[in-house]
């Protein structure tokens, strides 16, 4: 190879090494936005994760608040069943108390009115069958029988007083029976609300331990 043509080679040689070294440098630039980039979406994305965790928190917050003041008031229903117990029951006994008051003075006008009209056909010795001493009798004691039955005896066994306080005893029972119901619902519930905060609870340490381990 002579001197001239080695002497042309040299700046061909030096413009390969600068369009080289430009291209290294382009490269480097490309790699380093793609770094960048790559570093902005992760960022994005932990950021996009804790504030999502962040929401679930609020959420969680919000549900152990609510849960814990439904069991306050599981509590003191708790609490005041008994008192509520007692006042309702005795309302329903008065109404069946005053029940029988009442039945008791029918059932004493009808035992009169058959006395006093036994007692007048005693008095006028009209007390044969087919007089109007013996019909008024008789129609007071079918009116007797119609009202407390056939044994002419006031309980809950017949006649017109025998069903409503038949009626007025299985409404007590009735109420007894809801009463003690709603206690063991209410029970249900305040034990399904205990197991539901102790689950938030636990929700809520492991959101917050994950975000103070990732997001410190």
């Amino acid at each position: 190879m002579s001197a001239i043509s080695s002497a042309a080679q040299v700046p061909i040689a030096v413009a390969n090494t600068v369009v080289s070294s430009k291209n290294q440098k382009k490269q480097l630039e490309m790699s380093q936005e793609q770094l960048d980039l790559q570093k902005a979406q992760w960022r994005l994305q932990k950021e996009t994760q804790k504030f999502d965790l962040q929401n679930q928190l609020t959420g969680i917050n919000t549900d152990i608040r609510e849960t814990t003041e439904q069991i306050g008031e599981y509590d003191r229903w708790l609490g005041n069943y008994n008192d509520m117990y007692a006042q309702q029951v005795q309302s329903k006994q008065a109404q069946t108390d005053s029940l029988m008051a009442s039945g008791k003075e029918t059932y004493d006008n009808f035992l009169n009115a058959i006395g006093y009209s036994d007692a007048m056909a005693g008095a006028t010795g009209r007390v044969g069958a087919g007089t109007s001493a013996a019909h008024t009798t008789g129609m007071f004691d079918r009116k007797l029988v119609d009202y407390v039955g056939a044994d002419r005896t006031l309980d809950a066994s017949g006649g017109l007083f025998g069903s409503q306080l038949t009626a007025a005893n299985m409404e007590m029972q009735q109420l007894k029976t809801d009463l003690n119901l709603q206690k063991i619902q209410v029970g249900t519930y305040r034990r399904i609300a205990d197991e539901s905060l102790l689950g938030f609870r636990q929700a809520q340490n492991d959101i917050q331990q994950f975000i103070d381990r990732n997001f410190a």
